[in-house]
């Protein structure tokens, strides 16, 4: 079972019930860092996204960090490099520059301003030709602007896909798409990739 700490006890989502489907879910996006030598989840809760990439490509550096040292915790024993850092101070936490960052509804937590310095801080963090994969909740489904954003008390606000398709287009991301998935609570997914100069 996975271990759950005080920062996800008002979360309905961090539960062990809650895991395979997160797995399925995450799944779709690991082709998308088949070709990055060094990998960055940020959130990475226990581990799960990070072991999907050990999966695929076991010589991948991988990187994890949470604000929660149980997750922290829990990774470390998984044999990851896990760092306890708030989102906020990603730039001081991960000194290194990578090749892919994977943000899995982390953004919701973040007010307008922190969002924007987030976007960027990954943009910089990113190598050239580097990709990013956000995913946050939906507001356009009825049962997620009803009740199911509220479940976390951590939640700020919503980003739906056309202010995440502008945000990354004006930080400097290039291909940039937004779709919502088709299948669990259908999340808002951004993608963008570094500009090769």
């Amino acid at each position: 079972m996975t271990e759950q700490s005080d920062n996800q006890a008002y979360s309905f989502y961090h539960t062990t019930e809650n895991l395979e489907a997160t797995r399925i879910l995450m799944s779709v996006y690991i082709s998308l860092y088949a070709r990055c030598g060094t990998v960055l989840d940020i959130g990475c809760g226990p581990g799960t996204f990070l072991e999907l990439l050990r999966s695929q490509n076991a010589a991948q550096s991988l990187i994890g960090i949470d604000n929660d040292q149980a997750m922290v915790r829990c990774c470390r024993e998984k044999g990851f490099d896990a760092r306890l850092s708030r989102v906020q101070e990603l730039h001081m936490t991960v000194n290194e520059t990578v090749d892919g960052i994977y943000a899995g509804h982390i953004i919701e937590h973040l007010n307008g301003s922190e969002a924007l310095d987030f976007i960027t801080v990954c943009f910089t963090k990113l190598n050239p030709g580097g990709i990013l994969v956000l995913r946050t909740p939906n507001w356009s489904v009825p049962y997620v602007r009803d009740e199911g954003f509220w479940l976390d008390l951590s939640h700020i606000r919503p980003y739906p896909a056309r202010l995440l398709d502008k945000m990354l287009a004006e930080t400097g991301f290039v291909n940039v798409r937004t779709f919502a998935e088709n299948s669990g609570l259908h999340d808002v997914v951004a993608i963008g990739v570094k500009n090769v100069d």
